[in-house]
């Protein structure tokens, strides 16, 4: 754990408690690094849509439980992380995944877990380090359950994508790393570490 995390401290001087998750966790942890805004080239622009298409069909994919339209979204040497605050005050890391086949199997995992439909949105897109064939994207995705009286938001994550250009011109996810905004992790029922 980083001091910066321990001592975070509220606007009036008070200590924020050792509980939840303290606000710049995760760029305290070393997990986001925000990139700096630049001035591209036009097919900047259309890559970066391209990559937020992406970041879409992604979630599209994990939500109607399409496991070939989300192994479409990943290159085959994919590799999947997971962090969440309390990892950063002592509590268990979680191992990463790497390979599509992997990566779907250990995504779909969850989907029986799920008692109501899901809607992930991704918001707060942001590209960056954008080279010719590798980019680096950050977004926000808060979660919806679906419900008979009214959504209900299941929780709040941010996920940091690495993205690869492949060979047929397609931008797709070659690192992703989901970041929770929590102190304590709590698996689905059945689903262990």
């Amino acid at each position: 754990m980083t001091e910066t995390i321990k001592d975070v401290e509220r606007t009036n001087g008070s200590a924020v408690p050792e509980t939840g998750a303290p606000m710049g966790w995760a760029t305290a942890a070393g997990v986001v690094a925000l990139p700096p805004a630049v001035v591209g080239e036009p097919r900047d622009a259309l890559d970066r849509l391209m990559i937020a298409d992406r970041i879409a069909r992604y979630g599209w994919a994990f939500d109607e439980g399409d496991r070939e339209a989300l192994a479409d979204c990943l290159t085959s040497d994919v590799v999947y992380g997971c962090v969440y605050a309390g990892q950063f005050r002592g509590g268990k890391e979680l191992p990463s995944i790497q390979g599509v086949s992997a990566v779907v199997d250990g995504l779909t995992s969850v989907w029986p877990t799920f008692p109501r439909q899901p809607r992930h949105i991704y918001t707060n897109v942001v590209v960056g380090d954008l080279a010719d064939d590798r980019a680096i994207a950050y977004a926000y995705m808060p979660s919806i359950i679906a419900d008979d009286t009214a959504p209900l938001l299941a929780h709040c994550e941010f996920l940091r994508f690495g993205f690869q250009r492949t060979s047929d011109g397609l931008w797709r996810i070659s690192n992703l790393m989901y970041g929770m905004d929590v102190d304590t992790l709590v698996l689905p029922p059945g689903l262990e570490l």
